[in-house]
């Protein structure tokens, strides 16, 4: 499972769940990449794809650049998105 990354940039943390271990609840807390509010801001597919445009097109900046990963590659990070979308596909359809 990739519960460990924000749903809409990639972000992945070590010990933090966005959407809580199970994938249904949301911390409520804030990315420190991409600033969407987890819980509020992300909760409709079409939501996650809106917020990732914006913050595709504002040039993939730091919301918090304090928390910036040394070897932060914003391709390499969207690119987690996908694999979770692929892995939400198969759970859901059964695949």
């Amino acid at each position: 499972m990739l519960n460990n990354i924000c749903p809409v940039c990639g972000l992945e943390f070590d010990d933090e769940y966005p959407w809580g271990e199970d994938g249904k609840t949301s911390s409520f807390d804030i990315c420190p990449c991409c600033g969407v509010t987890w819980g509020y801001e992300d909760c409709q597919p079409i939501a996650r794809l809106n917020f990732r445009k914006q913050w595709i097109d504002n040039g993939m900046t730091w919301l918090n650049p304090d928390k910036k990963t040394k070897n932060y590659n914003p391709l390499l990070q969207v690119s987690r998105v996908i694999e979770f979308l692929e892995e939400k596909l198969i759970e859901n359809k059964g695949i």
